[in-house]
């Protein structure tokens, strides 16, 4: 399974769009690289069969492209159909049997759930970005009180330990 999101596209019209983009730019680089020969009667049959084999070949690689490009694409959320060919016009068909999705009839009682699901999970959002905006600084305070006591604590325990150090040298300098 691959890692990469697949390009998303809004309609099966985006993708007829797509092909004939990419049809219309191979036609394009062919006929710059092998103009077609000028009319005539009798036009030469070398530089003629070499341009249909080269038209066969560049067909044949833009027909692999877009089966490529089929597998990578998702339109409205949905993996394009595998038999969606564009070959001689069934774009249109491929296209047309693509928009044949049904949808529901519209339901006010799914809608007013659906907006007061919404206004909840916005309502969470909001208790989370507080959260995080107030949990750095009370850890910060509560951590700083709680080293405060324990310096106290210690400071307590030192002065304690001096008095005995002190009384214990008192009375070995009395005795």
């Amino acid at each position: 399974m691959s890692t990469h999101r697949k390009i998303e596209l809004q309609s099966p019209a985006d993708l007829t769009y797509i092909t004939a983009l990419l049809r219309t730019a191979a036609t394009q680089r062919l006929n710059n690289a092998l103009p077609p020969s000028p009319s005539s009667t009798t036009p030469p049959p070398t530089p003629d069969a070499y341009r249909a084999k080269v038209s066969s070949l560049v067909d044949a690689f833009v027909a692999e492209v877009l089966q490529g490009l089929r597998t990578n694409i998702s339109i409205n959320g949905l993996d394009v159909a595998p038999g969606m060919d564009d070959d001689d016009g069934g774009d249109e068909e491929a296209a047309a049997e693509a928009e044949l999705i049904e949808y529901e009839a519209y339901d006010e009682k799914l809608r007013a759930r659906v907006a007061l699901l919404v206004a909840r999970r916005d309502k969470l959002v909001s208790r989370i970005s507080a959260h995080r905006r107030a949990t750095a600084g009370g850890a910060a305070l509560e951590l700083s009180e709680a080293l405060g006591r324990e310096f106290e604590a210690q400071d307590r325990a030192w002065e304690v330990m001096e008095g005995g150090a002190g009384v214990v040298v008192e009375e070995e300098l009395g005795g």
